[in-house]
């Protein structure tokens, strides 16, 4: 019963509520996996990391073939930067539950942070083939391989990722990022505007938008999405830069057509 009202409560968001039956069933019965995985997992989101850990080691040592612990415990891990035991942990939930999307998925973020891009981009591979809609998976594939310069795979992945889930409007704004970088300027502005449509209080949407404008030349519509990025976000990291070097190159364009 106190596992039952602190799931309900967890699912309510009430966590530190939550956190107390969690601790009662557990007290009540030392050996109530479940109630430890769910505690452990809601004292990992609030960044108790030791004692999350405690809970889901001894969870998996109760029950060896407890996978979503195992995962958790990888998550913890890999938070206390213990990479090599979160990637054991990782496997060890994969290995006792053969479709396991989201450890995938987050056995491609510990691969990401390692710098290990092949077996990053092989892990979400996995997570979308194991679950198609896997939006964050796709989307970090994209992400990575836009980053590292592969424009054209990265445009593929996107464009792969977008027929099944069509309407993702983060899908969208990654795909749009590399449309605009491969000049592709027309397709990259129309999944912009798409985008904010479907999020339209994004302020990376406008001012990446924006950026797009800018080097294409269209620098009145520029100045509009920068100033709307920077109302939605005063603090955005290089719009206020990139504005500030448009209001200069309009003023220099002013001068020149005045003269």
């Amino acid at each position: 019963v106190h596992y039952n009202v602190g799931k309900n409560l967890a699912d309510k968001g009430n966590q530190s509520a939550a956190i107390k039956y969690y601790r009662e069933a557990v007290r009540l019965n030392p050996k109530y996996v479940h109630a430890m995985n769910n505690l452990g997992n809601i004292l990992k989101e609030r960044n108790e990391l030791q004692e999350a850990e405690e809970l889901l080691s001894l969870a998996v040592q109760i029950q060896p073939d407890f996978a979503a612990a195992w995962m958790n415990l990888g998550i913890v891990q890999n938070s206390l930067r213990r990479f090599e035991e979160a990637e054991q942990s990782y496997w060890t939930a994969i290995k006792h539950r053969k479709k396991y999307p989201d450890c995938y998925y987050n056995l491609g973020r510990l691969y990401a942070d390692l710098n290990r891009h092949i077996d990053a981009l092989n892990a979400w591979r996995n997570a979308t083939v194991l679950k198609p809609e896997h939006s964050l998976a796709w989307n970090n594939m994209i992400i990575l391989l836009d980053n590292t310069g592969n424009l054209a795979q990265a445009e593929a992945v996107g464009r792969e990722a977008l027929q099944l889930i069509p309407n993702d409007h983060s899908l969208m704004f990654s795909l749009a990022n590399v449309l605009g970088k491969s000049q592709k300027y027309k397709e990259s502005e129309a999944l912009f505007l798409k985008a904010i449509k479907a999020n339209p209080n994004a302020a990376s949407y406008h001012g990446n938008l924006a950026v797009l404008y800018h080097r294409w030349g269209n620098l009145d519509l520029a100045k509009k999405h920068y100033e709307v990025s920077l109302k939605l976000d005063p603090m955005a990291p290089g719009t206020r830069e990139n504005y500030n070097l448009l209001r200069r190159k309009l003023e220099q364009l002013q001068k020149k057509g005045g003269a």
